[in-house]
């Protein structure tokens, strides 16, 4: 899924991409789409900011909705100068929408959000990435090093609805910081 046929032309032309893709606004997507996928990876960012729109509890049951049963939502985010800001709410709303939620964060301060449809302990977790493919065993076996739960991160925020959300503002601020 991708919102700019560009950017998809450039990574079939650069980088080999050869899967099929989606060309679409996220949301839109997922309230259309009927699939169930086993990882569903949200990287979703215009100039740096994530739109308000996909970082909503509304938006995380629909991907909810469209996993299949075991599988993950893994939300890359990214928290400028004021990270906190930006992952408790969005760690909040994934936890509203899913009841398993680990994080792992990287020395750049990103922050990688792992839903599930059950509850997921990190040992389960690292199992789990510990019996990846060849190809990906050895990134697999870096994140498994920093999992930890996620409800701490949530912890104090209240959850980013339709009805009420500021992502926009703070990540303004977090990029400007």
């Amino acid at each position: 899924m991708e919102i700019d046929p560009g950017v998809t032309a450039l990574a079939r032309a650069h980088f080999s991409l050869s899967i099929p893709v989606a060309h679409d606004d996220a949301r839109r997507f997922v309230a259309k789409d009927t699939g169930r996928y086993a990882v569903i990876m949200v990287d979703l960012y215009a100039t740096g900011q994530i739109p308000a729109h996909i970082a909503t509890v509304e938006f995380f049951e629909s991907l909810a909705r469209r996993l299949a049963p075991g599988g993950v939502v893994a939300m890359n985010v990214y928290g400028g100068g004021d990270p906190e800001s930006i992952v408790g709410p969005l760690a909040a709303s994934l936890g509203r929408a899913f009841p398993g939620l680990l994080a792992a964060r990287s020395a750049s301060r990103n922050t990688l959000l792992l839903a599930w449809g059950e509850p997921m302990a990190v040992a389960t977790a690292e199992a789990r990435l510990r019996a990846a493919p060849e190809a990906a065993r050895r990134a697999a076996l870096r994140l498994s090093r920093t999992l930890e739960e996620g409800a701490p991160l949530a912890a104090g925020h209240a959850p980013l609805t339709d009805e009420r959300s500021d992502m926009e503002i703070r990540a303004a601020r977090a990029l400007s910081r």
